[in-house]
C-alpha cells in the first residue's frame, strides 16, 4: 500500500511525462483559430528553395505558388511557421490553427491517415550525398553504407527510407537541410540522403561541396495538406491547381526557382 505523499510523487512520475509530451503541440497550436476568407497556411522556411525567408521576406517555390492559389480562391494568404513535423502539422489542421500545410510534405500511404492531400504539385526522389573528396565504393549503395554514418532529416520519408533500406549504416537525424549539410562538411556523418532537388539548391547556392552517388531512390510526390473534415477546400485548392497549371503559370514558378519549365505532376488516384 502506498499512503500520503507517496501517492502523489507516483501520480506526478506517472503523469508528468504525459504532459511534457504535449507541450510542443500546446507550444505551436495555442494560436487563434483561422477566419473566413483567409487561408492561413503552415510551412517551415527551412527548405530553399521551396519554402525560405529572404531578408525576412518569405520567398521560394512553394510560397509563389501557394500566394497565386490565394488569389484564385480569393482570400488573404497568412503565414504560420512551425519546425517540420507532419504529425502536428495534421493536429494544428484538426484544431483549426492553420487551413492547410505546405512544406515539401511528400505523400504517403502513413500520412493519408491523419490528413487529406491535394493532387501532387511537385515530384523528386530521395538522393545520397558524400564530400566531394571522399573515397567512395561503387558496389551498390546498400553495400557502400554498411558502417558509415548517415544523416538524414528528423521525421522525413528520407529517414524512413534509410531506417528501412540502410540497416548497416549508422543513421543521424538533423532537423533542416541546412543542418544535415553542415554536418556532412563537418565530418559529423559521412553521408546524407535528402530530396534531391534540396540537396542540388545547396550545391549550388551554399558554400557546400559534395556529390552525389546515389539518385531516384524514391518517387516523391509533394502534396498541400488539409484537414480531413474540410474536403471543400481540398477541391477548391485542386481547381486552383489545375487553373495555375494550364495559365502557364505554374511552369514560370519552376523556371524561376529550378532554371527549367515543367508541367504539373498528374492528378493521384484518390
Amino acid at each position: 500500500m502506498i499512503k500520503g505523499g507517496k501517492i502523489v510523487s507516483c501520480l506526478k512520475l506517472f503523469f508528468l511525462p504525459v504532459l511534457l509530451s504535449l507541450l510542443p503541440l500546446c507550444a505551436v497550436c495555442q494560436d487563434d483559430t483561422v477566419k473566413p476568407d483567409t487561408l492561413t497556411v503552415i510551412t517551415d522556411f527551412d527548405s530553399p528553395p521551396f519554402s525560405f525567408r529572404d531578408k525576412l521576406t518569405p520567398a521560394g517555390f512553394e510560397i509563389e505558388l501557394v500566394t497565386a492559389l490565394a488569389r484564385e480562391l480569393g482570400s488573404k494568404l497568412v503565414w504560420k511557421e512551425m519546425t517540420f513535423d507532419p504529425e502536428i502539422f495534421a493536429r494544428c489542421l484538426d484544431t483549426k490553427v492553420a487551413d492547410a500545410a505546405v512544406a515539401s510534405i511528400t505523400i504517403t500511404p502513413g500520412r493519408l491517415k491523419m490528413v487529406a492531400f491535394t493532387r501532387p504539385y511537385f515530384v523528386s526522389g530521395q538522393a545520397v550525398a558524400v564530400v566531394e573528396k571522399a573515397e567512395w565504393k561503387d558496389g551498390g549503395i546498400v553495400e557502400a553504407l554498411k558502417g558509415k554514418r548517415l544523416g538524414a532529416m528528423d521525421r522525413t520519408t528520407g529517414e524512413a527510407y534509410a531506417r528501412e533500406n540502410f540497416k548497416g549504416a549508422e543513421i543521424q537525424a538533423y532537423h533542416t537541410p541546412d543542418s544535415l549539410a553542415r554536418a556532412l562538411q563537418a565530418g559529423w556523418v559521412d553521408a546524407i540522403i535528402l530530396d534531391e532537388d534540396l540537396l542540388s539548391h545547396l550545391a549550388a547556392q551554399r558554400s557546400f561541396k559534395f556529390r552525389v552517388v546515389a539518385r531516384n531512390l524514391t518517387r516523391e510526390e509533394y502534396g498541400i495538406a488539409v484537414s480531413k473534415s474540410n474536403p471543400d477546400l481540398i477541391a477548391r485548392l485542386d481547381a486552383a491547381i489545375e487553373r495555375i497549371g494550364k495559365s502557364g503559370e505554374y511552369s514560370g514558378i519552376c523556371e524561376k526557382w529550378f532554371g527549367h519549365k515543367a508541367a504539373l505532376p498528374p492528378p493521384r488516384d484518390r
